[in-house]
């Protein structure tokens, strides 16, 4: 119908270029040149836009195109412009070639931007990581140092514990004594208890230096007496008391409440404790053995001398030799 419609028109058309007057007559030859010219450029763009992969118009199309182009409504068409449709393959190639250009200039700034940055950020790792390696130097010379310091801390701690030690290698606790023995009264109940384990000390000016009682522990139950500190004059004196303690039993006397302990500071009891575990079973296989100073013990087991300062290798000998 269109095309009918099509066809209508332009012979209504024609059939008014034929009444034109003649002095027009050369306008009208003009104006149908145009169409026939119009005419071949829609077929020629047709050929063009098929080469470029484009659709090609239908008849019906090309009437109303040519119509449109015969009213002057070309402009307000819904075909593509002339511009674009007289584009050929070497101008799309040039057109693209000038985008690539555009493209690689942007990602050649982009590029060269994003390498300062990275080269900025570099830079700030680099010194970062120097900074670093300086903070971790220091901080193994402050390791070094505080172990060092703690070695240190730990032997003069253990020359003071030493020094302590000595300084009491004369001193006898014994608890028991009733706090009806005045201190007056303490050097003569003292000098009865060296008689009844014979010690024989007549020649002896000066058995005593020292002898008082201790401040009552808060710990300690209030029917208990306070601790008495006998200090000897030498330490011969000390050994030879504890061994005479060995050999006469104060059972069945007036001194059987009697218990007498080494003199020792605070430090070197606190340490002599975590071996009274392994102490009581060298104790039940009647395994005789000596403290050592500042902690330790040494004994013979089958005629081989045993000596151990940490509590946890002699566990580990008494776990071999089957006593636990």
């Amino acid at each position: 119908m269109a095309a009918k419609k099509g066809e209508n028109k332009i012979n209504t058309r024609k059939d008014k270029d034929k009444k034109v007057d003649p002095k027009f007559e050369s306008k009208a030859e003009l104006k149908s040149d145009k169409r026939l010219s119009n005419y071949f450029s829609a077929q020629e763009k047709d050929r063009r836009l098929s080469q470029v992969g484009s659709t090609k118009p239908t008849e019906e199309d090309m009437v109303n195109t040519s119509l449109m182009e015969t009213n002057g409504l070309n402009s307000y068409s819904n075909s593509p412009p002339s511009d674009l449709l007289n584009i050929d393959r070497v101008t799309l190639n040039n057109c693209f070639d000038s985008q690539m250009e555009k493209i690689k200039g942007e990602m050649q700034l982009f590029t060269t931007t994003f390498k300062e940055e990275i080269k900025k950020v570099n830079i700030r790792i680099t010194s970062i990581e120097e900074k670093l390696e300086c903070s971790m130097l220091r901080n193994n010379l402050m390791e070094d140092k505080i172990n060092s310091l703690e070695q240190k801390i730990n032997n003069l701690e253990a020359k003071m514990v030493d020094w302590e030690d000595r300084s009491r290698r004369r001193n006898i606790r014994i608890r028991g004594i009733p706090e009806s023995i005045s201190n007056q009264m303490l050097i003569a109940y003292l000098t009865e208890l060296l008689n009844f384990l014979d010690m024989q000390l007549q020649n002896i000016p000066i058995i005593f230096e020292n002898v008082h009682r201790l401040p009552k522990a808060r710990s300690l139950p209030a029917h208990i007496p306070r601790e008495v500190i006998v200090s000897f004059h030498s330490p011969y004196l000390k050994t030879k008391f504890n061994q005479a303690l060995r050999l006469k039993s104060l059972k069945d006397s007036k001194f059987e409440e009697l218990k007498c302990f080494n003199d020792l500071s605070l430090a070197t009891r606190t340490a002599r404790k975590k071996f009274l575990t392994c102490t009581g079973k060298l104790r039940d296989h009647n395994i005789s053995y000596t403290w050592l100073f500042p902690t330790g013990l040494k004994f013979y087991y089958k005629d081989n001398l045993e000596a151990f300062k940490e509590v946890d290798s002699l566990h580990q000998w008494l776990l071999t030799n089957k006593m636990i």
